[in-house]
């Protein structure tokens, strides 16, 4: 996996395969079983999802760190060989008679590493000169574009531009009056730069300034350019990791109350989409905001008002987070609130046990201490004591 592409269909077995124990804790599972979609399952927890590794895109991250390798100085005889057998005068591009299969796997992933790193100039036969960022306006084919579309070879290195007399750009003749501008602008910038063997060619991440890492390259693959408005509440350390996917699933709407599994046919388990002590649909925002189990235990928050108002439960954390009276870690304990009314809907539905106000109060609380032995911090200690305190009281 690390220099040699996995097949498709193999992926897509060992995906399947994990699906099938995420969900169901077997080798097969259904499309009914699987709550969330697997492309959202594996996006990071930053991007709304669970940070289950993506095998396609981890496959490509550590193809990458491979390539990096090879376009790079190095002292291991493979990158070496690599290096002096297909990247000589340019960094190749395109089909070649002389590329081997193992080779052709691993071009493909060039452009990927060149956009995704920096360079520190060395000999520079291993940096592009046009693509690659080693000077610090930046990339010459973005900085120069006119004079980028006038050059002979858009992969060449460095050193190929480079004789004992000095500078020799290889360009097309009959430069356009922009091209001409430009190819002045790019002699006034490298004036002061000379490539020396004294120094070796270096790469590192374009964003971090750090060495490149098959972790840096998945971050790359998989980043989504959003970030998950919940996830800052429901990743903390102090909940426990069932409850964390919990939440998730109920930020998202995919558990499966009566609304769910009355729309997926479920009709052995409910004839009907209704709550069965409120006479309206049963959906995760009406069992954990609305119904009349949870209107006691928001207002033993002063959070009732807010619970009522609120059109889904990502609103309702919304709007409690704008609160500026409210103490420190109150995620955790809206977290045991929501557990809890989940809880005493289980229990009414399942067991046809109706909890008491009180009962579902000192459930909370009781969740809330045992959650408590999870802090590390002193402080973080004393915040969920004083929201057991206002629980239990």
């Amino acid at each position: 996996m690390t220099c040699f592409p996995w097949p498709k269909k193999s992926i897509n077995k060992l995906e399947g395969l994990l699906r099938a124990f995420f969900w169901q804790g077997k080798s097969k599972t259904s499309g009914g079983h699987c709550l969330v979609a697997w492309d959202r399952v594996i996006q990071p927890r930053c991007a709304g999802g669970l940070g289950v590794r993506d095998l396609s895109a981890h496959k490509q991250a550590m193809m990458c760190k491979f390539v990096a390798k090879v376009l790079q100085f190095s002292d291991i005889p493979c990158y070496q060989w690599l290096a002096s057998q297909y990247c000589r005068n340019n960094l190749p591009s395109g089909n070649s008679s002389r590329d081997t299969a193992f080779w052709r796997g691993l071009k493909t992933y060039i452009p990927l590493v060149l956009f995704s790193s920096s360079c520190s100039l060395g000999s520079g036969a291993l940096v592009s000169f046009w693509q690659d960022q080693w000077l610090e306006v930046g990339r010459l084919m973005f900085v120069l574009p006119v004079l980028y579309s006038f050059a002979k070879d858009k992969l060449c290195s460095i050193q190929s531009q480079i004789t004992q007399d000095g500078w020799d750009i290889q360009l097309h003749p009959n430069l356009s009056h922009t091209a001409t501008q430009e190819l002045q602008v790019l002699l006034d910038l490298i004036a002061n730069v000379t490539p020396t063997d004294a120094n070796v060619d270096h790469r590192v991440s374009s964003l971090f300034r750090k060495e490149l890492a098959t972790g840096y390259f998945y971050k790359m693959l998989t980043f989504r350019g959003m970030r998950c408005a919940f996830e800052q509440w429901i990743w903390e350390k102090i909940i426990p990791n069932k409850h964390k996917v919990f939440l998730w699933l109920a930020f998202y709407g995919r558990l499966n109350t009566r609304d769910i599994m009355f729309k997926k046919g479920w009709s052995a388990l409910v004839s009907n989409a209704d709550c069965d002590i409120c006479p309206t649909v049963e959906s995760i925002d009406h069992v954990v905001l609305w119904c009349r189990s949870a209107e006691h235990l928001w207002g033993k928050l002063q959070l009732n008002s807010l619970a009522c108002a609120s059109p889904d439960l990502l609103s309702f954390f919304e709007r409690v987070s704008q609160q500026p009276i409210l103490k420190r870690k109150w995620n955790v304990a809206l977290a045991a609130c929501v557990v809890t009314l989940w809880h005493a809907r289980n229990d009414r539905v399942f067991n046809s046990a109706s909890w008491s106000d009180p009962y579902t109060r000192f459930y909370a609380a009781d969740l809330l201490r045992l959650w408590l032995h999870r802090a590390k911090r002193q402080q973080d200690k004393d915040d969920l004591k004083t929201w057991t305190l206002c629980l239990s009281n």
